[in-house]
């Protein structure tokens, strides 16, 4: 059974195939046949140049070539010495030893290839220039070795931020774009912009002119200046009432001017020096609606008597000495709010229905006399001092409901005397059951929860727990009966952990078999899904090293294949990753193993000279 061969073999320029022979096969019902394909097939050597396979020399193997055809271009002739004379195009030259293509091309209208690299020296090194056409639509530019794309719809530089279109000696001239540009920075002329995005938008719907905003040119005013004109709803001619307007200092007014403005003294002093001798009815009322300052005003005296007919409305503080307040109508006195507007804005004192002779003391301090929702029934029998206990409850009600149903007796509650746990540590104590012994024998436990937790799910016994009695360590030394593991002695050893197998440096820990199982991986390479020029495939096998063996598989006939892979990702840098190239589709699926050998035994080879 043959070993299916995926990719190219590179022998260096150096290698020898010994032994060699080609294919024993008819060509006739050949199948799978590519171009350059060669075979022996009954006594004659035969190439397949992709349609048809053609024979190389005779029956009796004399090698003699009695046929060359060409391309356009190139065409060639047996001579009859049995020379080949070939033919050249526009631009070749044929010589004794070499077939010369002339440096200046004019007459090549087209190249295709699907790996046409065009460029400078060692298309390979990456101090070279070349543009690549090898991918399925893109365009790569190379100098360098620093890249360039385009993909048809964008061209892409090969490194982030690192580039420049241009240079400050050699500028493009105008830029259009039809979409958004996005931009880190930007210079004009020199100057950097140092305004954000948000304080540029601030901009985004302005409708002022220039001339508008240059008004702003050379204010000085304060923003709490300004801000005085916030609310001003004044029409500009409103406003304008002010102008030229003057402050006139007229105790007597006497020019009776239309335009000025009269001082606050002076209006003081023309009224307070004002007589007024008209006592009419009318004038009466004006007079007295006009207030009095700071002189007393009484009517009558001690042995009159004032009745007023109609309603009584006093805006200033009442005074009533050493007389009696009638209460006439339900017992009630009514005091009515500042609007005088009903019976919403109104204060009643009332008293029930009086059927015996009732005295009520107010308190001789000065505070509040509390209200009730509902006239009480009973009286309040506690003491102050009783009362005094609330002082300084902040309790809610929902808190001192708690206290509802309580047998407690004061000694009880006194436990409590002094605790200073909050509510939330008291809940904890929410539906225990254990005893006051057994919730004692956590006296003097310095275990945290995290700590206590670790006997969650214990069921061994004391007796097997003091089996651990000493041991300090998994790995290390320890005070107890049983030692560490060593390559020598039994005892104590840590499982590694898969991290740590993978590491393959640790001597201190045991490998078991699911960990073991770290150290490799399986991948299995769909051939339906390989790019049709590209056949590439990556397989991050994440065993962190390229110290690695790797074997690869037919998914169907498990026949074992060759075919070529590099340890990076896909050109980059990385010890995780395997790229696998092919030169055509494989006819199955691949199933790649992959295998760490990372912290294997380090052997240095000797190198003979004969």
């Amino acid at each position: 059974m043959a070993i299916p061969v995926l990719s190219n073999l590179d022998l260096q320029n150096a290698g020898q195939i010994i032994k060699f022979r080609v294919e024993n096969a008819a060509a006739s019902g050949y199948s799978g046949a590519q171009a350059g394909g060669l075979i022996y097939d009954s006594g004659s050597l035969k190439f397949y140049n992709g349609s048809a396979w053609v024979t190389l020399g005779t029956g009796s193997g004399s090698g003699t070539v009695t046929q060359v055809d060409g391309g356009a271009g190139l065409t060639g002739s047996v001579t009859s010495s049995g020379a080949l004379a070939v033919g050249a195009g526009t631009g070749i030259t044929v010589n004794a030893d070499d077939v010369a293509v002339t440096a200046a091309q004019t007459g090549i209208t087209s190249v295709f290839n699907t790996s046409l690299k065009v460029g400078r020296a060692n298309l390979s090194a990456s101090d070279h220039e070349y543009i690549d056409f090898a991918a399925n639509g893109v365009i790569k530019l190379s100098v360098d070795g620093n890249e360039a794309r385009w993909n048809g719809s964008a061209f892409i530089p090969g490194d982030d931020d690192a580039r420049d279109l241009g240079s400050s000696s050699k500028e493009w001239k105008d830029l259009y774009i039809d979409g958004k540009a996005y931009i880190d920075a930007i210079n004009f002329n020199g100057t950097d912009i140092s305004a954000t995005a948000a304080e540029i938008n601030i901009l985004d719907g302005v409708t002022a002119t220039a001339s508008e905003l240059n008004i702003l040119d050379g204010v000085t005013s304060t923003t709490a200046e300004l801000n005085i004109l916030d609310g001003v709803t004044s029409t500009a001619a409103e406003l304008n009432i002010l102008d030229g307007k003057a402050f006139l200092d007229e105790d007597n007014m006497a020019s009776d001017s239309a335009t000025g403005i009269a001082s606050q003294q002076s209006i003081k002093y023309y009224v307070d020096n004002k007589t007024y001798d008209d006592v009419s009815v009318a004038n009466l009322k004006t007079r007295l609606a006009g207030g009095f300052g700071s002189n007393a005003v009484q009517i009558g005296d001690s042995s009159d008597t004032v009745t007023i007919p109609g309603n009584l409305v006093v805006t200033g503080t009442q005074t009533i000495s050493s007389e009696t307040v009638s209460v006439i109508e339900n017992n009630t006195i009514q005091f009515e709010g500042a609007a005088l507007s009903g019976a919403n804005d109104e204060l009643k004192l009332t008293t029930g229905v009086l059927n015996a002779d009732h005295t009520v003391t107010l308190a001789n301090l000065s505070g509040h006399v509390a209200l009730f929702a509902v006239a009480p029934t009973a009286t309040i029998s506690a003491t102050p001092a009783e009362l005094n206990i609330m002082d300084g409850v902040t309790s809610t009600t929902a808190e001192l409901n708690i206290l509802d149903g309580v047998t407690s007796t004061a000694a009880e509650l006194n436990i409590l005397d002094g605790v200073t746990a909050t509510t939330a540590e008291l809940n904890i104590l929410d539906g225990v059951t254990a005893t006051a012994s057994e919730i004692n024998k956590l006296d003097g436990v310095t275990a945290t929860t995290s700590e206590l937790n670790i006997l969650d799910g214990v069921t061994a016994t004391a007796t097997e727990l003091n089996l651990l009695d000493g041991i300090t360590t998994l790995s290390g030394s320890n005070t107890g009966d049983e030692s560490a593991a060593s390559t020598s002695a039994s005892g104590i050893v840590e499982l590694a952990t898969a991290a740590e197998v993978k590491t393959g440096t640790d001597a201190a820990r045991a490998v078991t078999p699911d960990t073991l199982a770290a150290k490799s991986a399986i991948a299995q390479i769909d051939v339906s899904s390989l790019h049709g020029t590209a056949l590439k495939a990556v397989i991050d096998h994440d065993l962190g090293t390229k110290d690695v063996i790797v074997e690869v598989f037919g998914a169907t006939t498990g026949e074992r294949v060759l075919c070529e892979y590099h340890q990076d990702n896909n050109g980059s840098s990385s010890s995780d990753h395997l790229t696998f190239h092919f030169v055509a589709v494989p006819s199955e699926d691949l199933n790649v193993k992959i295998t760490s050998i990372k912290g294997a035994t380090s052997i240095t080879p000797t190198y003979p000279t004969s």
